[in-house]
């Protein structure tokens, strides 16, 4: 799938791929999927395991919407030029059921002023942050509120938002080969398999949310 940042510069990798099975059932485990990064990572676990962890569409939020989510990240990583994580999150929402029509028609909205104003304010507090940092933070966050965005869900934009910057930086300094995800729609066997992967992620995000709010009903019962 053509996407925006194609012609984004992408040098040779300066990571050399290292099989760990440990930590590639970890991450398969984690996302429901093979994670085709993960290998980069493996001489420093504690990074792959962060980059597995922290993805937010696996359970972590709560209370923000996960199209919103997908939209921001979508926004963040074009606004870091990394093309990796943006090729990644199109994959993703290919893999989901999401057209590729669709997917470009959603490329071209991050553009659009005529955007729903929950969402352009969404979209501009990532770009602000990613651009500008904490001095951005008190007008971006006065532009949510009045949008109608409750206080969870603000911290949970913020959240998505911290991740994706920290993940475009993981995958872009030393330049991630985005290639392979990149063809990942136009390989017939992932072609043939989508249904599947599309039933694994969906149960797989749901028994996540699940999860996590059992968790945070128990530490509030113990507190």
């Amino acid at each position: 799938m053509a996407s925006v940042l194609e012609n984004v510069a992408w040098e040779s990798c300066l990571l050399e791929p290292r099989n760990d099975p440990a930590l590639a059932a970890y991450a398969k485990q984690r996302q429901g999927i093979a994670n085709p990064a993960i290998s980069y990572f493996s001489p420093v676990p504690w990074l792959a395991r962060a980059l597995v962890d922290l993805h937010p569409e696996y359970g972590l939020l709560l209370h923000l919407d996960q199209d919103r989510a997908d939209l921001v990240t979508l926004a963040v990583s074009q606004e870091n030029s990394c093309r990796y994580c943006y090729a990644a999150v199109r994959a993703l929402l290919w893999a989901q059921g999401m057209s590729r029509a669709r997917i470009e028609q959603l490329e071209r909205d991050l553009l659009r002023l005529e955007l729903e104003p929950r969402v352009r304010a969404a979209l501009h507090f990532g770009r602000a942050q990613s651009r500008v940092g904490p001095p951005a933070a008190r007008a971006a966050r006065e532009a949510l509120l009045a949008s109608g965005f409750s206080m969870e869900e603000l911290k949970e934009i913020a959240f998505a938002v911290g991740v994706t910057d920290f993940s475009n930086r993981a995958h872009t300094i030393p330049a991630i080969p985005s290639q392979p995800i990149e063809r990942l729609p136009d390989r017939f066997l992932i072609r043939l398999l989508r249904p599947l992967a599309q039933r694994i992620l969906r149960r797989h995000r749901v028994a996540s949310r699940r999860l996590h709010r059992r968790s945070n009903r128990s530490r509030m019962r113990g507190c």
